[in-house]
This record gives C-alpha cells, sequence and structure tokens, in this order.
C-alpha cells in the first residue's frame, strides 16, 4: 500500500494565518501610507516610490500566505514556506546591518511602536520558520508523484530564466546604492538591499516554480507574484515624477508586466483545463488505462 503525502501541519496553518496580519499592517504602512514612513514606519524611507515597491511585495505575498493555508499536502505549500524563509532571513541581515536607521530611540511614538514590532518580527520568525520546516520534515508521509496538470515546459524555462534574474539582480543589489547606480530613482543602502531581499525571494520562488512542475505545487507562489508585480506597476505610475525615465525607468513597467504575462501564461491551464496541457504522469495513466 502506498505511503500518504504528508499533510500540512497545524503550525505551518496557524502561521500561515499570523502571516497574513503581519503581511497586511507591513503592507499597508508601506503601500498605502508610503509619504508618511517617518510616522507610521520602522524607518524613514525616501523617496516614497521606494516604500510603495516594498508595499508591493508585502501585499502581493498576502495572496500566496492565505491560499496557502488551506492546502493540504505539504508539497503545495512548500514553494511559499521556504520562500518566506529565505526573504526573514535576508530581512534579518539587513536589518541588523543598519540598525542605526531605525526608529528605535527616535521619532513619534507610532514609529517608535512599528521600528519594535518590526526587530521583533524578524528576530523570531527566520529561526521559528526554519524550526516548522524541521517538523515538517519528520512528518510521516512521503511526496506524492506529480501525477496532475504540468506547467508547460516554456513556462518553466521562462519561469527559472526570470527567477535567476532576479536572483542576480538583488545579489548585486544587496552591495548598496553604490553598486545600483544604475537604478531609475534614489536609493540608499537600506532601502537597496531591502529591495533586494525581495528580488532574491522572488527570484528563488520563480526558480523553486519550474523546478516543482505542477500547477498545484506552484499556483499560490504565482498568483503571488503576479499580484506583486501588478502593485509594483502601481506604485511606479503613481510615484513616476521620482522615476528617471531612461532605459533604466522602461525595464521598472516592462519587466513587472513580462512577470505578469509569463504567470497568465503558465497558469492558463487551470483557467482552461480543454487546452490540454497535462503531465506526462496523467498521460502514462490514461494510456494504461485505455
Amino acid at each position: 500500500m502506498a505511503s500518504p503525502p504528508k499533510p500540512l501541519l497545524d503550525p505551518v496553518r496557524r502561521w500561515l494565518q499570523v502571516d497574513v496580519v503581519v503581511l497586511a499592517v507591513a503592507g499597508v504602512q508601506c503601500f498605502i501610507l508610503a509619504n508618511s514612513t517617518d510616522r507610521w514606519f520602522a524607518w524613514p524611507v525616501s523617496p516614497p516610490i521606494s516604500a510603495a515597491v516594498l508595499g508591493a511585495g508585502y501585499l502581493g505575498s498576502i495572496v500566496m500566505v492565505f491560499e496557502a493555508r488551506r492546502a493540504r499536502r505539504w508539497v503545495d505549500a512548500r514553494v511559499v514556506i521556504v520562500s518566506t524563509f529565505l526573504f526573514a532571513s535576508l530581512t534579518l541581515v539587513v536589518t541588523l546591518l543598519h540598525l542605526d536607521r531605525f526608529h528605535l530611540d527616535n521619532g513619534r511614538g507610532s514609529a517608535r511602536v512599528a521600528a519594535v514590532a518590526w526587530l521583533v518580527v524578524y528576530v523570531v520568525v527566520p529561526p521559528f520558520v526554519l524550526w516548522l520546516l524541521v517538523q515538517q520534515r519528520r512528518v510521516a508521509g512521503v511526496d506524492p508523484e506529480r501525477d496532475s496538470t504540468a506547467l508547460t515546459r516554456p513556462a518553466r524555462l521562462c519561469l527559472f530564466v526570470e527567477g535567476c534574474l532576479l536572483v542576480a539582480l538583488g545579489v548585486v543589489m544587496f552591495g548598496g546604492a553604490e553598486w545600483v547606480e544604475f537604478w531609475p530613482w534614489a536609493l540608499s543602502d537600506l532601502t537597496a538591499r531591502a529591495i533586494a531581499a525581495w528580488m532574491v525571494a522572488l527570484g528563488t520562488m520563480l526558480v523553486l516554480c519550474a523546478w516543482e512542475r505542477e500547477v498545484q505545487r506552484t499556483k499560490y507562489a504565482l498568483h503571488s507574484v503576479g499580484a506583486a508585480a501588478l502593485l509594483w506597476i502601481l506604485a511606479v505610475v503613481r510615484f513616476r515624477d521620482s522615476v528617471q525615465w531612461d532605459f533604466g525607468g522602461a525595464v521598472t513597467i516592462v519587466a513587472p508586466m513580462v512577470l505578469i504575462a509569463t504567470v497568465i501564461a503558465a497558469l492558463r491551464v487551470t483557467i482552461d483545463p480543454a487546452l490540454g496541457y497535462r503531465s506526462r504522469s496523467v498521460a502514462r495513466t490514461s494510456s494504461r488505462r485505455s
């Protein structure tokens, strides 16, 4: 008798429920209140467009976290949890490198509360999620065969290439502002590295989606990438006066559009199953039955 697939643990599910709230708060602080980070956020972000694109990442991530909490199999939430751990770990590094920039002992009371909350979250989350990953690995069960609708090869190739490019850009940006003079608006070392954390996490997520191959295992993450890319475009349009509209400025609009197009193309099988994109395992199973 075949072993059942590893279930998603209840502690992981509860953590995802809490994470929805954390992401929503950070998203509102950065995206909605981008002009008031000196009052409502953990550190003053200038220009506001930097806060807005950070907020795009937070709000976009709500989609995958909200959806993943309903997953029954571990493999269906794996990309989400691993990406969350990577982002939180990188953001903790950024925080510790620039702790003097945070409203921990200066600024308004609301900003100080935000700074303390930020520090608590990013000190606690990485080891806690790592503990969840260890517990999840110990659960009885197996990784099931990839026997449902598969991403097409062109879609997987696009996801892999785009993911590698995002990771490469994130690594460059992690070097600080002097490494990204090509960026179409002014960045401080802190904002460059904070955006870099998102780039690396999103890029890794795309690579993992290409590796997982199955729609069921990747759809939560891809929905989130599409949402974050759309919100990024809205942020750039909202603060377009801050953007230097040369080649780099154009890329800030075109690149997320390409991401959205890739996500739509990759997931169109979930919209119209009649298109006939099926995994080899499904095809083999059908042929045996016939």
